[in-house]
């Protein structure tokens, strides 16, 4: 395992002789931490829950996705570091950032206005990504507890194969005392291609559509494959996404 104290940065700022707080880490509560592939909804609970987790998302061959790394219940949050891992030959790793590519979401590590050394994110060998960050300084006044982003991870899709997995190798967090902690819970996450055949007949058409909107209205039970978009809703987003299909198919 590659250990975050052998990076420079980490290095030295284990290194450091500062004071400390008194305020202490509960090293008996659960800590996780888990994938998340639609960060849109992230009102997650702060302690280690599913809610607004998505697991699963929806992209074909060529698609670009991004996955949210989310730190679950954890304690006084000073340093952390991962390792996550991927088939190379089913998906490529783009690159990695701090806060929301979009500019919404700042990284957890900054929820009490702290500062950090360095976000790092490296495909060290093909398949395995090394990230790791910490605040600057050892101030548990700016060390957050909770949940919430600590990294955000860009992807294309390289196949239309189902189970698509991205998975955890190792997580280490560590507080402000420098105690280092493996959280007790990981959830990893999965891409899928987009599947509209909903009539079950090998093609997807504008029956596929049909026999949504008659489930929307309670005239169909559905196939139990109706969620095309994967976001947990059977509805009109879901015909949408047939019909892209049904003009991509006849383009």
């Amino acid at each position: 395992m590659i250990n975050v104290l052998d990076l420079g940065i980490f290095a030295d700022h284990w290194g450091e002789s500062s004071s400390r707080s008194s305020r202490s880490s509960d090293s008996d509560t659960p800590a996780g931490c888990a994938l998340d592939m639609n960060y849109a909804t992230s009102y997650y609970d702060d302690e280690i829950s599913s809610k607004d987790i998505d697991s699963t998302v929806i992209a074909e061959k060529g698609a670009e996705i991004v996955a949210a790394v989310v730190a679950q219940n954890v304690t006084n949050l000073d340093t952390y570091q991962l390792l996550i891992t991927f088939d190379p030959d089913r998906m490529m790793f783009i690159e990695a950032y701090e806060d929301s590519p979009d500019g919404e979401v700042q990284n957890f590590l900054k929820k009490n206005s702290g500062e950090t050394l360095g976000f790092q994110a490296v495909e060290q060998i093909p398949g395995t990504i090394n990230i790791a960050n910490a605040l600057a300084g050892r101030d548990t006044g700016k060390a957050p507890d909770g949940s919430g982003i600590i990294a955000f991870l860009k992807f294309k899709i390289l196949d239309n194969a189902s189970n698509n997995w991205l998975k955890f190798h190792s997580v280490n967090y560590l507080n402000s005392d420098g105690v280092d902690r493996t959280p007790d819970s990981l959830m990893d996450a999965v891409v899928n291609p987009m599947s509209c055949d909903d009539d079950l007949v090998g093609t997807v058409s504008l029956k596929d559509a049909i026999l949504i909107l008659q489930t929307l209205t309670g005239l169909e039970q559905g196939t139990g494959i109706s969620d095309i978009n994967g976001d947990g809703i059977i509805g009109i987003a879901d015909v949408v996404s047939i019909l892209r299909a049904v003009v991509c198919e006849n383009m």
